[in-house]
């Protein structure tokens, strides 16, 4: 009710801006992220990603692809090719701590916006708390903290309509893996080529 238009934009930048990695943005993200066909691609996840958890939330995982990419340039390339192969139900990129230049940063941010829009692509670019302050191309732009009881706070302070009075306290799905349950996964090269995406 929160977001624009009732839901997740389709395409385009959406900014998730995090406390601390693992606040809670995939399990905010399960319900999108386990419905719809393409690969999901993840870029530079700050941890390594537990299939079993993954699994447990829905997410189909012989459609989840993973980067690791050396350089923040890296990683924007590798989302802006995954937004324009027309192959991407999702992307999903961590922005770290790393300090690049501001003006770098938001050109990148305009493009992959840009190449978002033009794929028909959702784009979550999940970066640190400390980026609220930064200008963005992004429509939609929420904080997120966790809260009590296994709770997330959920800010939306940039959208289309009116600002909201206070943040949303969202109780999210929980991963719980059965113990008896075991997946198989099989390590990929590190190195897409971009025919692949």
């Amino acid at each position: 009710a929160e977001l624009p238009g009732g839901g997740w934009p389709a395409a385009g930048l959406t900014e998730l801006l995090l406390a601390a990695p693992g606040s809670g943005e995939v399990r905010l993200l399960a319900p999108l992220l386990a419905q719809g066909a393409g690969s999901l691609l993840c870029i530079a996840p700050p941890f390594t990603p537990y299939a079993p958890a993954l699994h447990a939330l829905g997410w189909p995982l012989e459609r989840v692809l993973v980067v690791t990419p050396g350089s923040p340039a890296d990683a924007a390339w590798s989302a802006e090719q995954g937004l324009r192969s027309g192959a991407c139900a999702a992307v999903l990129w961590w922005q770290g701590d790393e300090r690049s230049p501001a003006a770098a940063l938001a050109t990148a941010l305009r493009r992959l916006h840009l190449a978002a829009q033009e794929g028909g692509c959702p784009l979550f670019a999940l970066r640190p708390a400390a980026t609220r302050a930064q200008s963005s191309p992004a429509l939609l732009r929420l904080a997120l903290e966790p809260a009590p009881q296994g709770q997330l706070a959920v800010t939306v302070f940039k959208r289309r309509g009116p600002a909201m009075v206070a943040p949303l306290r969202l109780t999210l799905p929980v991963a719980s893996v059965p113990a008896s349950r075991t997946l198989r996964c099989v390590a990929a090269s590190p190195v897409l080529p971009a025919a692949s995406l």
